[in-house]
C-alpha cells in the first residue's frame, strides 16, 4: 500500500521507484554490515567478563565471516525463489534475533550460535549479491553507478556503528553496546516491508531498453524501442515497421551492439 501511493507519487514527478529501492538497500547493507562488524570490537569486554580468551572469541567470530562469503550463491537463489523483500526481511529478523540473545548468553557455545552462525548466515543473505540484484532488476543506464554506492554501504556501515559501538561498550557495557545496530536493523527491516519491491512490472514499470544494430557496410541502422506489450518498432532506412522481437534481438546481437539507454 505505501509502496504504491510512493510510486504514483513519483511517478508524477518524473522520479523512478528504482532509486526508492536503492535507497532502501543502501540502508538494508548499511545496518547489516555494522552488525556483522560489531562483535570484533567486543572482544575485550568479552574476555574481561567470561574469560573465555581472545583467541577463542576471535576463532568463534570468524565463523561468521566465512559464512558471510558462503552464502552468496544460496542468497541468489533464495531471492530468485522467494523475492527481494522476503530475504531482507527474513535476514533483518534473525540478526535482531541474534543481537537480543546475545545480551543473555553465558556459554561460549551460545556465542557460537548466536554470532557464528545466526548473524553469519543472516548478514550473508544481504551481501553483495544483493546489491547486485537490485542495480540488475532496476537500472540499465545507471546500473553502475548504484552498484559503488551499494558496495560504499558496507564499509559506511562499518564507520558508522564500530566507533559508536566501542564507546558504548567501554563506558557503559558491551550489551549497550549492541542497541544501536540492532536499532538500525529493525528500522532497515521496517522499511523493506512497506517500501521494498522484488521487480519493476509489480508496480507497473519496466525498465527502457534500446537496441541499435549498425551495419557500418551500409550505413544504415536498425533501432528497436522494446516497448510493454512485447512489440518492437525498427527503423531502418527511413522505413517503419512492426517485427517480432526476437527476431529483431538476434539481428541486433549478430550484427549490431546493445545500446541501453535508461
Amino acid at each position: 500500500m505505501f509502496a504504491s501511493r510512493l510510486s504514483a507519487l513519483l511517478a508524477r514527478r518524473g522520479i523512478h521507484y528504482g532509486w526508492v529501492v536503492a535507497a532502501v538497500t543502501f540502508v538494508m547493507l548499511l545496518t547489516t554490515a555494522g552488525a556483522m562488524g560489531l562483535p570484533g570490537a567486543l572482544i575485550l569486554p568479552l574476555d574481561a567478563e567470561f574469560g573465555w580468551g581472545t583467541a577463542a572469541i576471535s576463532s568463534a567470530l570468524a565463523l561468521r565471516i566465512m559464512l558471510y562469503g558462503l552464502m552468496g550463491p544460496f542468497a541468489a537463489a533464495l531471492m530468485n525463489r522467494y523475492g527481494l523483500r522476503n530475504v531482507a526481511v527474513t535476514s533483518a529478523l534473525l540478526i535482531c534475533l541474534a543481537l537480543a540473545g546475545a545480551t543473555f548468553m553465558r556459554e561460549f557455545w551460545q556465542m557460537i550460535v548466536l554470532w557464528g552462525l545466526v548473524v553469519g548466515v543472516a548478514t550473508g543473505l544481504t551481501a553483495m549479491v544483493f546489491a547486485a540484484t537490485v542495480a540488475n532488476r532496476w537500472f540499465v543506464k545507471r546500473r553502475g553507478l548504484v552498484v559503488g554506492l551499494l558496495s560504499a554501504s558496507s564499509a559506511t556501515g562499518q564507520l558508522a556503528f564500530l566507533p559508536l559501538g566501542a564507546w558504548l561498550a567501554s563506558h557503559i557495557g558491551w550489551r549497550a553496546a549492541l542497541l544501536p545496530a540492532g536499532v538500525g536493523v529493525f528500522v532497515a527491516g521496517l522499511l523493506a516491508i512497506l517500501f521494498l519491491v522484488d521487480r519493476p512490472a509489480e508496480r507497473g514499470l519496466r525498465p527502457r531498453i534500446q537496441l541499435r544494430a549498425e551495419r557500418l557496410s551500409q550505413g544504415r541502422s536498425l533501432r528497436v524501442d522494446l516497448e510493454p506489450g512485447g512489440q518492437a518498432k525498427p527503423v531502418a532506412g527511413g522505413i517503419e515497421q512492426r517485427v517480432g522481437v526476437r527476431c529483431a534481438s538476434a539481428y541486433a546481437l549478430r550484427r549490431g551492439r546493445w545500446d541501453r539507454d535508461r
